[in-house]
């Protein structure tokens, strides 16, 4: 039963993310978190209306449409590249606008500042990943500038401990989890890459034998009349 169900999902999640053959590891990684932050914003608006985070919660719902046309751009019409490049922008200046919407420096968006970056490291090319990581630092040091040199841009402040606590809990735990889907996504096609590579090497060394086998009989086939002549 618990085989049938994790080949259930198995075969589920290669529909989400893809088939190897199809798309690059970074291609089927982005789709893999594409899922988890999709799930992660649906789930992060309406806590931030339950909450009186309106505002945010209309980001929070913009950012969800966009992500969701881009999880569509790359899996079906094969523009990874563009949706990585256009998800890593938008994540980061949503996330630096929440800030000030979430009571700056006291909130949990910082929280957020190093899950995106993780994930950003994940997906982006090689190349590019300085680009990128100055691209976040630079990001946070300025809301953090403009709070500390103007701190009435922060918008909303906690009206209780309780909503801080929980407001921080709840970051900490859909973070942790995007983290986690993003590691595990990669471990998972590294695995599988592994696998194949193996299954490949496998092959050869065994068509190896077979032409040296084969050598080796025309050899001994070749020999024989000749040493008869002799």
């Amino acid at each position: 039963m618990f085989k049938k169900v994790k080949r259930k999902w198995e075969d589920n999640w290669l529909q989400i993310v893809g088939d190897a053959n199809q798309f690059s590891l970074e291609g089927r990684i982005f789709h893999g978190i594409c899922i988890s932050v999709i799930c992660f914003i649906i789930i992060i608006t309406f806590y931030s209306f339950s909450v009186s985070l309106h505002f945010a919660g209309m980001i929070s719902g913009v950012i969800l449409v966009a992500q969701t046309g881009l999880y569509i751009l790359s899996r079906f019409f094969g523009k990874s590249r563009l949706a990585i490049i256009l998800t890593v922008i938008q994540i980061n200046i949503g996330v630096g606008i929440s800030y000030f919407y979430n009571a700056g420096i006291g909130g949990s968006i910082l929280l957020l500042f190093m899950a995106t970056l993780y994930l950003s490291f994940l997906i982006i090319p090689r190349k590019k990943l300085a680009f990128w990581y100055f691209f976040n630092l630079i990001l946070v040091l300025s809301v953090l500038v403009t709070e500390y040199i103007n701190p009435s841009s922060i918008r909303h402040y906690y009206l209780t401990r309780f909503e801080q606590f929980i407001d921080f809990g709840f970051t900490y735990f859909m973070s942790s989890v995007m983290i986690a889907v993003g590691t595990i996504q990669l471990r998972r096609s590294y695995r599988n890459q592994k696998k194949r590579v193996e299954e490949k090497t496998a092959k050869l060394e065994l068509m190896n034998k077979e032409k040296d086998k084969l050598f080796s009989i025309i050899g001994h086939d070749l020999n024989t009349p000749l040493n008869s002549l002799q």
